[in-house]
């Protein structure tokens, strides 16, 4: 796909304006082609279509390609194109872009698939499958449940709507007494999902995340539906809940998956997840009073995000409009990109926007939980510092984390003159006065682009911007103005995305390819005093390759790469693993007297290919000795005693900005870190179907990713983060060091005159290694191959029988099963999706 792009840019008109920066942020490209009925133009024009992401949005023929001669009597959707032309599509965090070429510029496609990039597990769609219809019950959550005749405006337009369109759907509104009784109620079930302790740790919890607890095990052991009492609602069940959707999983904005609304079917494996990955952060959690910090909740909040990607691709950081994709191909499923007034359950009305629920939580007395939870934590830390506690103490309970500080009210710095002109392009769309908080919505000015929701509108018309903050719990640039705020804790001004410091902001290129969530972070006080007790890194080199005579290779990778590295470093041992070596590495768990893997988990990795089993049994090493790894085709120069100190635990470096590197590895021995990646990978490493034993490419690369998940979820409690907020917090941490690592230059590797032109290659020729890669790619089409003359044959036999029909079914099942369908596994003369007929 690379290469085809690289042929296809040109430059871009002048109408496009400086949107360069979306093909530097692709989250996936897939070739399609534009089909239309005529001879082709041979004009040779050049049609680029940007549309915007925030819709629901399918797939248009751009206008500029009105200009091509149409012939009147064709029926076709896309009627305004009458050149047979190629496309690539590509989908960027923001942009949907559509560049045609015609066929007469030799540079078109004549033929090509629309690829998805990710499917729903076939398990969990089989399970789904087998799920009873989803109940005609309905629940809400509300301190009072005469709320359900109030004639409040949101409740008339919400729940009171959602009752009255439903005459056939029960209704259950849950008190908060209610609310704890559920939770209690689970210890008297056959199979309680939850202990006494977890039980008795709720009861002292915040009554948000009491109710947040009990959501769960409502949908999970009732099903049926779920809404906040503060949403609108005007669509009937039944033109959303058809015979056969068995869950309902919307997305928000595209920044989470939605859990203000649960639809689902009982005993769904889905939910079941997220109960997990929720108790789990749950138990983990530093409580002050019993409550949790307000960042930690809100982790928990999105553990329904992680489960629901969990559950359905063993991928916790999908892309969400990816995940879309692939869930509208899923018959038991649906889903839709949320917006205020417009969704599955909600359609756009006059005045919709309007409807506050600002006077109802006015008239019941409920006020933002969060300033509660932030004051009991902000109390708990003013005291720890006046008792003069220790760095560690504080630390424990996060008093270095902005919402936990006594803030006091500083001077206002002029607004910049370069935002007063970036603003000038921005139009107050909407103000929603809600709950003591506005929230604007904001536009570019036509002919202008800019991010959505960017308030820098209202900055200019009212430079008191310590009175703006960036919305915590999201990763959209919203901008909140709090009012009724205690006199002496005001709100902090933002580290950015505020007024003076937006600038910097306005024009930065997108370089991520899959969004991160922003907001605060810091290695969780758990982990961190996990980290003291660890003993010292030792002094072991570990490195793997098929030769163990490559140390006294001449080739200049080894001679500035793991030559040095020996040579340097004098008091380390090293130890060099062949392929032999490797499997007996693995082998060997089982003889541990704690061993992390199962004899089946053995048997399933020595069946793999080679680059499987060095990467697992890399992860077992630094498990159990611990020490320092890296690739061999990796330079270094700078001795050990320069890098670590007796204090350092663990070291993870960035590959740029992209990820944690796990071509280099040091850490000391029985560090969780590690031990979260060896289960992460063993999670996804046990589902994957392989070949011969072998997974495909594209699953391997996921396991390979493992890694800086594992790291994500570990310090952070999140499956993802933005490289940078993760080395400012990891640089607070006295145990760990971390550092932007670039082509020569990282923490072992200085620059030096040549260093960017020392190249593996010949160091690969010499030990005749090739691209793995190609390998199994070639095995998978082979075995795609296969089942495409087993159903070819099956087809053209004569013979008429129920296990003829079970065995083509079996074999379509096998086509999906097996990703046939990718271009690396697509049998020769086949073209698209599907098994051919």
């Amino acid at each position: 796909h690379t290469t085809r792009l690289t042929r296809l840019r040109g430059p871009l008109p002048p109408w496009a304006g400086g949107s360069w920066y979306t093909l530097r942020g692709l989250q996936y490209v897939a070739l399609i082609v534009v089909s239309c009925i005529s001879h082709v133009h041979h004009s040779g024009i050049v049609v680029w279509k940007f549309e915007k992401l925030d819709r629901n949005l399918d797939y248009i023929c751009p206008p500029q390609a009105e200009s091509l001669p149409r012939p009147d009597t064709v029926q076709h959707p896309l009627v305004s194109c009458s050149a047979r032309l190629g496309g690539v599509v590509m989908c960027s965090r923001q942009w949907l872009l559509l560049l045609v070429h015609t066929v007469a510029l030799g540079i078109g496609f004549a033929e090509s698939a629309d690829q998805k990039m990710i499917e729903v597990r076939p398990e969990l769609v089989e399970q789904l499958g087998q799920l009873e219809e989803v109940p005609h019950k309905l629940h809400i959550f509300w301190p009072n449940k005469t709320v359900v005749d109030d004639s409040d405006e949101m409740v008339v337009h919400g729940i009171r709507k959602m009752i009255d369109l439903n005459p056939g759907w029960s209704l259950t509104v849950y008190e908060h007494v209610d609310i704890d009784a559920y939770l209690k109620k689970e210890l008297t079930r056959k199979t309680p999902i939850i202990s006494q302790s977890d039980v008795d740790l709720m009861m002292e919890a915040h009554i948000v995340e009491r109710t947040d607890a009990a959501r769960l095990l409502i949908m999970w052991h009732e099903g049926g539906f779920y809404q906040d009492v503060d949403r609108i609602y005007n669509v009937p069940m039944s033109e959303v809940v058809t015979p056969g959707v068995k869950m309902v999983i919307q997305t928000l904005y595209d920044g989470t998956f939605m859990q203000d609304q649960m639809c689902t079917a009982p005993h769904n494996p889905v939910v079941m997840r997220a109960i997990e990955i929720a108790w789990e952060m749950r138990r983990k959690a530093v409580r002050v009073k019993g409550l949790a910090s307000f960042t930690d909740h809100m982790q928990m909040v999105n553990s329904w995000t992680l489960a629901i990607n969990d559950a359905l691709f063993n991928n916790r950081t999908v892309p969400l409009r990816m995940a879309r994709a692939a869930i509208k191909h899923v018959p038991a499923l649906k889903t839709y990109n949320e917006e205020w007034c417009d969704g599955l359950w909600i359609r756009p009305y006059e005045g919709c926007k309007g409807v506050s629920r600002a006077k109802l939580y006015e008239k019941y007395g409920i006020y933002p939980w969060g300033y509660h939870v932030k004051h009991v934590w902000t109390a708990k830390c003013t005291q720890l510092r006046k008792a003069n506690s220790d760095q560690k103490t504080l630390d424990t309970f996060q008093c270095d984390n902005e919402y936990h500080k006594v803030k006091v009210r500083t001077t206002v710095p002029p607004i910049d003159n370069a935002v007063i002109a970036a603003c000038e392009h921005f139009t107050i769309q909407n103000n929603h006065d809600v709950n003591g908080a506005m929230w604007i919505d904001a536009q570019p000015a036509e002919g202008h682009q800019a991010r959505p929701r960017v308030c820098c509108g209202l900055c200019e018309a009212n430079p008191k911007c310590e009175a703006w903050v960036v919305q915590p719990s999201t990763n959209q640039c919203w901008l909140m103005k709090r009012a009724n705020v205690d006199q002496n804790i005001t709100t902090r001004r933002a580290d950015d995305r505020v007024c003076g410091i937006l600038s910097t902001r306005f024009s930065e290129p997108e370089t991520s390819r899959i969004p991160a969530r922003s907001g605060p972070i810091e290695v969780g006080p758990v982990l961190r005093k996990t980290l003291e007790t660890l003993p010292p890194i030792p002094k072991k080199l570990h490195i793997i390759f098929p030769n163990k005579n490559v140390v006294g290779s001449q080739d200049p990778m080894v001679l500035h790469g793991i030559r040095k590295m020996i040579d340097m470093n004098p008091e380390w041992s090293y130890t060099v693993y062949d392929h032999d070596a490797v499997d007996a590495y693995i082998r060997d768990e089982l003889t541990r007297d704690k061993p992390t893997l199962s004899e089946r988990d053995v048997q399933l990795v020595l069946k793999a290919h080679i680059v499987e089993r060095t990467d697992a049994a890399r992860l077992l090493m630094m498990w159990h000795e611990g020490g320092f790894y890296q690739d061999v085709d990796r330079l270094y120069n700078v001795p050990m005693t320069e890098v670590l100190t007796d204090k350092v635990k663990m070291v993870i470096p960035t590959l740029y900005n992209a990820n944690f590197m796990q071509d280099l590895m040091c850490t000391a021995p029985g560090n969780p870190v590690v031990k979260r990646a060896i289960d992460v990978a063993w999670e996804w490493r046990r589902k994957v179907p392989r070949v011969d034993g072998i997974s495909n490419f594209f699953d391997h690369m996921m396991m390979v990713n493992s890694w800086s998940m594992a790291i994500s979820l570990e310090l952070f409690g999140r499956a993802e983060v933005k490289m940078e907020l993760a080395r400012e917090a990891i640089g607070k941490v006295p145990e760990l060091l971390t550092y932007k690592e670039e082509w020569c230059d990282g923490l072992w590797i200085k620059n030096w005159e040549g260093c960017k032109e020392v190249t593996r290659l010949g160091l690969y020729e010499a030990y005749n290694i090739v691209p793995w890669g190609n390998e199994v790619k070639d095995l998978w089409k082979a075995h795609c191959t296969k089942i495409v003359v087993r159903h070819t044959r099956l087809k053209q036999s004569t013979t008429t029988s129920v296990l003829k029909e079970k065995a083509l079914e079996r074999l379509k099942a096998d086509w999906k099963k097996f990703t046939c369908f990718r271009p690396a596994h697509l049998p020769a003369g086949i073209v698209g999706p599907n098994l051919p007929e």
